[in-house]
C-alpha cells in the first residue's frame, strides 16, 4: 500500500467506528449433559450493492456509478468466485430530463469501446458480468473485469456509520482527501441544505477500498472519429525554409489527408518534418506565435495530451497551455517530441525532441498493434500508453492503461439507497438488470 493511500485508511479509520467481527469466549467448566448443537451454515447469498462514484448537481443533473450483485451472482462458483455488474448512470437537465444508462467509460459512446481478450476483441456488454473472489479475512480479493480488460487486487476496510449524520460522513469523507463522492460543491452550507441532519439507517456501513491493478489490456473506440489520418506524401515532406511559399504544406488548398490502412505506411508518413513557416511577431497577443512558427501536425502522431486547457473560440494567446506529447518514425526507431497547442484547432506547433525509443508490431487476433517502448518522462502523466491498432484495413487510435494503484471511499446499499432517497435520486436495484434509455444509444459498434 503505498503511502497516500495508507494516509487516506487511517484517517478514516481514526474517525468513523470500525466494526470489528469476532468470534466471543465461552465460560469455563463442563457441560457433560449438554446435547450437541449444529454448527450454523454459512449466511444465505443476499443482494449487495456499492456506490463507487456519486456527482451531483440538482436533482435533475448528476452521474451515478455503482457495482451491484444479485443474490444469484454473489453465490460462489466452484472456484470461489462471485459475479458484479458496473452501472453508470447520468441524468441532464435541459427542458426535460433525460437519464443515460451503460456501464463503462466516461459517457455512453465509450461503452462500444473494444479490447483484447487474449482470444478476440470484444467490449463490455451492458449488465455483463465481472469476477471476483470472495474477500478473505483481511479483507482482500482479486478481480478480473470485463473478461481481461483489467485484473487487480483490492482490499476492503469497512467502518459502520449507523446513526451518524449522512452531512457529517461525507465532511469526512472529502477531508481524507477522498474525491468520488460529491454532493454540490461539498460545503458545509451545501450539505445542511440537502441533507440536514439525516442520520444513516442501521446497517449502514462506509468502505475504504484499495485497488492495484494487475494487467490491463489494449483497446479502442471503434467509431469513425477515431481513425487515424494520413498526410499526402508531398505534405509530409514538410518545409524547411519558410521564404518558399509553393510547398504544398503552404498551399491555400493542400491535399486532403485520409484515413490510415496499414501501419507500414502510416510509419513512411510520419517522418517528424515540420512545414517551417515566417513567426508573426506583432499583432494581437492571440496571433503573435513568437520566435518559431512550426506546424508538425501533418508528419508527427498524437500519444496524448498533458493539460486540459479549452481549445476553440475567442483565444486569449496563440497557445493553449497544454503540452502535446507525439511520435515520429526514422530508421526504424520511435522519436519522440514535446509540442505546442494551437488554441484556435488544437495543432501541433513547435516540437522539440525528448528522446528516442523502439516500436513493435504484434498480431493479437484479427488486428496488429504497435505499441512503444522507453517512452520519455514527460509522458508520465498520462494514464495510459498509446497503441495504434489496425483492423479491417482501417487504424485507431487506441490506449492501453498504465498499472497503477488507487483508493475510493463506497457506501454500501442500505447506505447509498438512504443517501440517494434524500437527494431525490433513483435507487440502487442490485436484482433489476439496468435497462437501456434513448440515450444509452450512442457510439460506434461492431456486431
Amino acid at each position: 500500500m503505498n503511502s497516500s493511500v495508507q494516509r487516506h485508511s487511517l484517517a478514516l479509520a481514526g474517525l468513523f467506528l470500525l466494526t470489528i467481527y469476532g468470534c466471543g469466549g465461552g465460560g469455563g467448566g463442563a457441560a457433560t449433559s449438554a446435547k450437541p448443537v449444529a454448527e450454523p451454515g454459512p449466511p444465505a447469498p443476499v443482494a449487495t450493492a456499492s456506490l463507487g462514484a456519486l456527482s451531483f448537481s440538482s436533482a435533475g443533473n448528476w452521474f451515478v456509478q455503482s457495482f451491484t450483485s444479485s443474490a444469484a451472482q454473489n453465490t460462489p462458483d466452484a472456484s470461489n468466485n462471485i459475479r458484479y455488474v458496473e452501472r453508470r448512470s447520468n441524468s441532464t437537465t435541459s427542458g426535460a430530463t433525460t437519464i443515460a444508462n451503460w456501464n463503462k467509460g466516461g459517457s455512453p459512446a465509450r461503452q462500444a469501446d473494444l479490447h483484447f481478450t487474449g482470444i478476440a476483441w470484444e467490449n463490455c456488454g451492458l449488465n455483463g458480468e465481472n469476477l471476483a473472489s470472495v474477500r478473505d479475512a483481511a479483507g482482500s480479493s482479486t478481480s478480473n473485469y470485463c473478461n481481461s480488460l483489467s485484473t487487480s487486487s483490492s482490499k476492503r476496510t469497512t467502518s459502520d456509520v449507523e446513526g451518524q449524520t449522512m452531512a457529517s460522513v461525507l465532511t469526512t469523507i472529502r477531508a481524507a482527501d477522498y474525491a468520488n463522492l460529491s454532493v454540490g460543491d461539498n460545503s458545509a452550507s451545501t450539505l445542511n441544505a440537502l441533507l440536514g441532519g439525516t442520520t444513516f439507517p442501521a446497517g449502514s456501513t462506509v468502505s475504504v477500498q484499495d485497488l492495484t491493478a494487475l494487467t490491463t489490456a489494449p483497446a479502442y473506440y471503434p467509431g469513425i472519429g477515431n481513425f487515424v489520418l494520413q498526410s499526402d506524401p508531398l505534405v509530409a515532406a514538410g518545409r524547411t525554409d519558410p521564404t518558399i511559399m509553393t510547398a504544398p504544406c503552404a498551399s491555400a488548398s493542400p491535399p486532403p489527408a485520409t484515413e490510415a490502412s496499414n501501419l507500414e505506411a502510416l510509419i513512411a508518413a510520419n517522418p517528424g518534418t515540420p512545414c517551417v513557416n515566417s513567426p508573426i511577431l506583432t499583432g494581437p497577443i492571440s496571433g503573435v506565435t513568437g520566435p518559431r512558427n512550426e506546424s508538425w501536425g501533418a508528419t508527427s502522431l498524437s500519444l496524448g495530451v498533458i493539460g486540459v486547457a479549452p481549445i476553440g473560440g475567442i483565444p486569449a494567446t496563440y497557445y493553449t497551455t497544454n503540452r502535446l506529447i507525439r511520435v515520429a518514425f526514422a530508421n526504424s526507431s520511435a522519436r519522440y517530441f514535446t509540442c505546442q497547442q494551437r488554441s484556435t484547432d488544437g495543432s501541433a506547433r513547435n516540437c522539440d525532441l525528448i528522446g528516442t525509443g523502439t516500436y513493435t508490431i504484434a498480431t493479437l487476433g484479427d488486428a496488429r498493434v504497435m505499441s512503444f517502448s522507453s517512452l520519455p518522462t514527460a509522458a508520465a502523466p498520462l494514464s495510459f500508453n498509446r497503441v495504434f491498432v489496425e483492423r479491417g484495413a482501417k487504424i485507431y487510435f487506441g490506449y492501453q492503461d498504465k498499472l497503477a494503484s488507487s483508493s475510493t471511499v463506497q457506501l454500501n446499499l442500505t447506505a447509498s439507497n438512504a443517501l440517494l432517497s434524500q437527494l431525490g435520486m433513483p435507487a440502487l436495484t442490485p436484482e433489476t438488470p439496468l435497462a437501456l434509455t434513448a440515450s444509452s444509444y450512442a457510439g460506434v459498434w461492431d456486431v
